[in-house]
């Protein structure tokens, strides 16, 4: 669904949104694992826009999108990200407001970027929305399943993960306050706006580990499980994408 004339008609027969369609143009935005993102404004190009449509391989990643619509709400509403113009019921795409600004430069991130980034992270582990206890355990297991069913794991990553599992699954069972957590933080999906910092593709998000973020950013003390927590579903992300 690429042709202008597709993304026209999926807003105009989908959604309610009093707009100029004889006049709008979409161009990509950006390509992330899960989605592919248009950029369009209204007729007076005052309102730009960001369609977000799940891509191909969105469901192998065990994307929860009805969870990922509840968050989004949550933090659009305290400032913290774009805010939801329309949701497709069945979750197959999305509407946000387009934010203008300047992404972090992941080369050149300052002593003040790193206390905005620290102070934002709290803001949203404050919010409370009921939604389950993040199961990391289940999430990579699931991860490798999708892997087995494309490709052969190799051997080095057939140990890594039989020699992490029994830590992950001893983790889980532990008794820890989830948090919201974003899951896949990085300078990449942090945006300086006119109206201070927002965080952008909450597609992983939940109520997960609280350290998870702020390690995933460098905001906390050396901790080899959560290294090597966050470098495995790396890890797994990119197989699956790339195959």
């Amino acid at each position: 669904m690429k042709k202008n004339h597709d993304l026209k008609n999926l807003i105009k027969n989908k959604t309610n949104l009093n707009l100029n369609f004889e006049k709008i143009v979409f161009k990509k935005f950006r390509q992330g694992k899960v989605n592919k993102s248009f950029l369009f404004h209204d007729d007076n190009k005052e309102k730009k826009y960001i369609l977000r449509i799940n891509s191909n391989k969105s469901n192998l990643f065990n994307i929860n999108r009805k969870h990922e619509a509840l968050i989004l709400k949550s933090v659009g509403k305290v400032g913290i990200a774009p805010k939801i113009i329309f949701s497709d019921p069945n979750y197959n795409f999305l509407i946000t407001e387009f934010l203008e600004g300047s992404f972090f430069s992941k080369d050149k991130v300052t002593k003040n970027d790193l206390d905005l980034m620290y102070q934002l992270i709290n803001k949203y582990q404050k919010i409370n929305i009921d939604l389950p206890k993040f199961n990391y355990f289940d999430h990579i297991k699931k991860y490798e399943k999708v892997i087995l069913d494309r490709l052969k794991i190799t051997i080095s990553l057939r140990k890594r993960l039989d020699n992490f599992y029994p830590l992950l699954e001893d983790f889980q069972n532990q008794d820890w306050s989830p948090v919201l957590c974003h899951h896949d933080l990085s300078t990449s999906n942090i945006i300086r706006t006119s109206e201070g910092i927002k965080i952008i593709d909450w597609e992983f998000a939940g109520n997960g580990f609280a350290n998870f973020d702020y390690h995933s950013v460098g905001l906390s003390e050396s901790n080899k499980f959560l290294e090597d927590l966050i470098n495995i579903l790396s890890h797994l992300w990119d197989l699956i994408y790339k195959n």
